[in-house]
């Protein structure tokens, strides 16, 4: 169970600092008139926080039923 939870932690974690490194790199191409590839990294920093708080969502589900069934 402690694996599961330690990965969510992780997960949550990448998922923090994702959002201010994709939305600084989001500004610098919008300052550089790279307006096309700071709309792809918007959208991609909401699909990639979207799928980690996914994973953490499965993964602490997972160590919730592991330790729901004495396991």
């Amino acid at each position: 169970m402690g694996d599961l939870i330690d990965a969510a932690s992780i997960s949550a974690i990448a998922a923090f600092f994702a959002v201010p490194v994709l939305g600084g790199a989001a500004i610098l191409l919008d300052a550089n008139r790279h307006h096309g590839a700071a709309r792809i990294t918007r959208i991609a920093a909401f699909v990639l926080v979207g799928l980690m708080l996914a994973l953490v969502a499965a993964l602490l589900t997972a160590a919730l039923g592991q330790t729901s069934s004495g396991g």
